[in-house]
């Protein structure tokens, strides 16, 4: 399948578990189109992606808006991810704070292609990013066999632990 120009994500997953995605080609260039974003999504499997993307290309989350629960048995494979600004790869962001947060872990990102990449914002910048937000756990994290075209500004891994303005968040501004 081929999508051009989605108007926000190019697939929006929320509690879903069993997911495959498998040969999928995204171009996007709206502010925001992001390629895969999921949220409490578990036993995923994304598999010979392209995804050329003007925000994120895969993204995943515990609670984000209706969606509750934790994030397990994630793997991004066999594919190349092309982000225009934000992340070829970024997890760990938004969390269930009403309880103890959401737990991601055993995800995998294997045998990628992350093509030219150019951020210049430093709370947007990583390759790799792997945040550890609202009171979330992110464990057992593996990245195997990932090839990184020369970028002009960015960082190769963005691993950090942050507190979420949910204020912002619900009055409709990005935070990352």
């Amino acid at each position: 399948m081929i999508v051009k120009n989605p108007q926000h994500y190019t697939v929006y997953g929320g509690q879903s578990n069993h997911l495959t995605i498998r040969n999928l080609k995204s171009f996007s260039a709206k502010p925001w189109s992001d390629g895969i974003d999921l949220m409490s999504c578990s036993d995923v499997l994304v598999d010979d992606v392209f995804l050329r993307t003007s925000d994120d290309c895969v993204a995943l989350y515990g609670h984000r808006w209706q969606f509750y629960g934790n994030a397990r048995n994630v793997t991004v494979q066999n594919s190349t991810l092309w982000a225009d600004v934000a992340h070829p790869t970024n997890l760990g962001l938004h969390g269930d704070t009403d309880i103890a947060g959401d737990t991601l872990e055993h995800i995998t990102f294997r045998n990628l292609d992350i093509l030219e990449h150019d951020e210049d914002g430093p709370n947007y910048q990583g390759c790799r990013a792997i945040s550890g937000g609202d009171l979330n756990l992110v464990r057992d994290v593996r990245y195997e066999d990932i090839r990184m075209e020369d970028f002009e500004e960015d960082q190769l891994l963005n691993l950090r632990v942050l507190k979420q303005d949910h204020k912002r968040i619900s009055r409709g501004f990005r935070v990352c």
